[in-house]
């Protein structure tokens, strides 16, 4: 998942002055920004005493749009056929835990219209790091000292490894019907193009499967969720050096040929914009180097070529099994601090940098112009053939999208824009746990709203959303289940999706939440929960928070299944 810098550029004047400090809710559900309900006119200040008197009347509108259910379904009490009622006899409310209701614009037809699914990461949740696997750069990270929060690796993690069958269990139980999940790379091989295959890491991942299979779970498998085999790292600079589109390719082509009777859904690579300015760039992630932005745009160079030439393998080699392959990139999403045509070019921008420098390669072979115009030589250029490649080399486009911010114009920097969680002093929405996350349900809907018409209604799935909650990590007893600010989250978001796909006729077929369980989240170690699982980290106990009987309850029994 998705992980920000802290520091970011200020914000304007105004804002600047203000010291106040976002709070996280613990219940209502953020509103619009105004310049999506009401846009101001040209020029003009929202004043921080208006914009808060808009924000609390939205909000209790939209507090009464998700009223609470006083009791969770009963068995045959109006349920839809005979496994939904087993799923939801096996599911029994704590006392005194209540469940909002379903968000408005996610009516029955577009529930069902769609499959609703959950998405972890191989090292986030296997733990067994030195088990039938070679080391990752993650491996090797953790052991920095000061790079993760609280010292905390991912060498246990949350003994996934091992707890697969219980875990699988209480999906089943949960209604959960289909798993991103992801191959560890040097479970599978240590080393690059040549190498030897673990048939230990090959046998574990058929397990995996098949127990996912047993309890009526769709697997949708990602290639590449950051944790890079070392060995590839010392050799030759890991995703700096060309050299890794082959030794993916090779790696891809194990998994097609090892896994593809199973799996018929592909992601190749989660978050390249992650990988290359976090990893790359600057060194808060694995492998922790700090280079120049020339660095930054040859890591994603090579990650496009590595996912173009994973799906040449696979087009060339096992276009009969018949999968789908997707590509799976993150953005914030960039709002006008006014409707100035600057700063809505300023928020282009952003998203041209963001999003689109990974993205619109894949669908027209080319780096966006805007980042073309900034960059000239420094970006890297593709060959006829690369961009024959990796134009239409997706079947569907793959987004995560957590948060948002207000973006102006500002010529000084060199892709004309500034950012700022706050506008006129006021934020954007409550703060969710980490320092980077507000909490903006507006952002996925104009995400979805963007992709579809940017790109021809392409076949679109949200890969992740998600939010921590501040100070989750210190709860105990029966608190921890409590996670009403979670759930609140998910339901202004998800309805901004319904009300997106509604209203444009979007494809939409697949949404993820981010995560099922609490796991460890990378740089900021177990300092941060995201899940609907809530795991004690000594115990290794897990229990179903409320946020997990909601998407019980309105999602996970009433969305349709993804075929395998």
């Amino acid at each position: 998942m998705l992980h920000l810098a802290q520091a970011a550029p200020s914000a304007p004047a105004q804002a600047q002055r203000s010291t106040a400090a976002a709070k996280p809710g613990t219940g209502s559900q953020q509103p619009t920004p105004a310049a999506r309900t009401a846009p101001p006119a040209k020029g003009a200040k929202v004043e921080v005493a208006a914009a808060a008197k808009t924000n609390a009347r939205v909000a209790a509108a939209s507090q009464a749009q998700f009223p609470e259910d006083a009791w969770w379904m009963e068995p045959g009490d109006n349920a839809d056929g005979s496994q939904q009622q087993q799923q939801q006899q096996q599911l029994q409310l704590p006392a005194g835990m209540r469940i909002p209701g379903a968000p408005p614009a996610c009516t029955a037809d577009v529930v069902r219209g769609m499959s609703w699914g959950v998405a972890t990461a191989a090292y986030q949740i296997e733990g067994a790091y030195n088990v039938n696997k070679g080391p990752s750069i993650w491996d090797t990270f953790v052991d920095m000292p000061g790079k993760i929060k609280g010292g905390g690796t991912g060498k246990v993690a949350i003994e996934h490894y091992t707890r697969f069958p219980a875990d699988y269990q209480l999906m089943q139980q949960m209604g959960v019907n289909v798993h991103r999940f992801s191959f560890s790379w040097p479970r599978i091989v240590a080393g690059g193009q040549g190498s030897a295959v673990n048939e230990a890491g090959i046998a574990f991942y058929h397990k995996l499967i098949d127990e996912m299979v047993a309890n009526g779970i769709t697997p949708v498998a990602t290639m590449y969720h950051w944790d890079l085999p070392q060995v590839l790292q010392d050799r030759y600079g890991g995703w700096l050096n060309e050299q890794v589109v082959k030794d993916f390719a090779f790696y891809a082509d194990m998994l097609f040929a090892r896994f593809g009777s199973k799996i018929k859904y592909w992601v190749t690579i989660n978050e390249p914009a992650s990988i290359c300015d976090h990893g790359y760039k600057n060194g808060i992630y694995a492998p922790g180097v700090k280079a120049d932005k020339s660095s930054l745009y040859k890591c994603g160079h090579n990650v496009l070529l590595a996912h173009a030439a994973a799906v040449k393998v696979y087009r060339d080699k096992y276009r009969s099994q018949g999968a789908k392959i997707g590509f799976s990139t993150n953005l914030v999403w960039a709002e006008p601090l006014t409707d100035k045509p600057e700063d809505k070019q300023a928020a282009q921008n952003k998203l041209d940098r963001e999003f689109g420098w990974i993205v619109d390669p894949l669908f027209t072979g080319r780096y966006p112009a805007s980042m073309r115009g900034a960059l000239g030589d420094e970006l890297p250029k593709f060959t006829e053939e690369q961009k024959a490649l990796l134009k239409g080399s997706i079947d569907f486009i793959g987004i995560n999208i957590y948060t948002a911010r207000w973006v102006w114009h500002n010529s000084d920097k060199p892709f004309g824009w500034r950012e700022s969680s706050r506008k006129d002093g006021v934020p954007i929405g409550d703060q969710g746990g980490a320092t980077w996350l507000y909490n903006a349900p507006f952002a996925m809907g104009n995400v979805l709203r963007y992709v579809g018409e940017k790109y021809n209604k392409a076949e679109t799935w949200i890969t992740e959303f998600g939010t921590g909650i501040t100070g989750e990590n210190t709860w105990t007893g029966s608190q921890v289940l409590n996670d009403s600010y979670r759930t609140n989250f998910y339901s202004g978001y998800i309805n901004s999706a319904c009300e997106a796909i509604k209203t444009y006729k979007l494809n939409v077929p697949m949404i993820f939440a981010w995560s099922l369980w609490d796991n460890f989240e990378w740089a900021e170690g177990y300092e941060v929960r995201y899940g609907m699982v809530h795991v004690d980290f000594a115990s290794q106990e897990r229990k179903i928070k409320q946020s997990g009987y909601w998407w019980s309850k309105h999602f996970f029994t009433q969305g349709k299944k993804l075929a395998r």
